[in-house]
């Protein structure tokens, strides 16, 4: 089974088709499921990030979503929000930390975005275990 992104070009969001999506997607391989999110993005935006949350088990996957052009690129401080919520559930907070140290001096401004997000995002739990402080003075 091939899906191909363009086939939802133009189609009203609905659980309906968005759950049979999610349900086809995880019957690919993983490369394919992450090459039809990053097609999607163009096509429903917030419905590729949800499809990505819920279909994509590869950390890598989801550090390559987070990464791409759109995400951390160019870092649209409106939508890093959305970027957040897609991979943090697969991710984990610590290594989504990891993930944004990393990109700090390459994209300041998308790290310093996601900052202001990422403490709504997550648990009491978390935050106690990470140090968002640090990462901020660096940034």
């Amino acid at each position: 089974m091939t899906l191909d992104a363009k086939d939802f070009v133009g189609r009203q969001r609905s659980p309906g088709w968005e759950r049979k999506l999610a349900h086809d997607l995880r019957l690919l391989p993983e490369a394919e499921r992450l090459q039809f999110v990053t097609d999607f993005l163009d096509i429903h935006f917030l419905v590729a990030l949800d499809l990505g949350r819920r279909c994509l088990s590869d950390r890598k996957s989801l550090e390559s979503l987070l990464e791409l052009e759109l995400g951390l690129q160019e870092a649209d401080p409106s939508v890093i929000q959305y970027w957040l919520k897609c991979v943090l559930p697969g991710l984990g907070a610590r290594r989504l930390v990891q993930c944004l140290s990393r990109h700090l001096k390459q994209y300041p401004q998308a790290v310093e975005s996601a900052l202001y997000w990422l403490p709504g995002l997550l648990t009491k739990s978390d935050l106690s275990k990470i140090d968002l402080t640090r990462l901020r003075q660096m940034a």
